[in-house]
């Protein structure tokens, strides 16, 4: 299934698409557990805390790379709503690298 995910702890989205809205990375994970790899997300980077945990969106990129991710899919493709430039080169280091370790099926072997 394809799907949208839209994940920040408290922006409503702007577009008129059908965004799945998750307010956390436990959240987003288990959507992901459900629909797989989103073909799409807009991601925020604050998401709170839970137990006195911060939660963030590199820690649900980490997730999604590690346990659903098949080595194989191409990654889902983003865009970072998040005003700040620091949170903002962290999720976009963490997906470049994930571009850059993927390697399509077809160039394999």
């Amino acid at each position: 299934m394809s799907w949208y995910l839209f994940l920040d702890a408290n922006l409503i989205p702007e577009e008129n698409i059908k965004w799945k809205v998750c307010r956390s990375s436990e959240e987003a994970i288990n959507y992901a557990k459900i629909y797989g790899l989103p073909r799409f997300m807009s991601l925020g980077y604050d998401l709170g805390t839970k137990n006195g945990i911060p939660d963030n969106t590199v820690d649900f990129l980490k997730k999604l790379s590690s346990k659903i991710w098949d080595q194989v899919s191409e990654p889902p493709m983003y865009r970072i709503h998040t005003q700040n430039l620091t949170e903002m080169f962290e999720i976009e280091s963490y997906m470049d690298d994930w571009f850059r370790n993927w390697t399509p099926a077809y160039n394999k072997g």
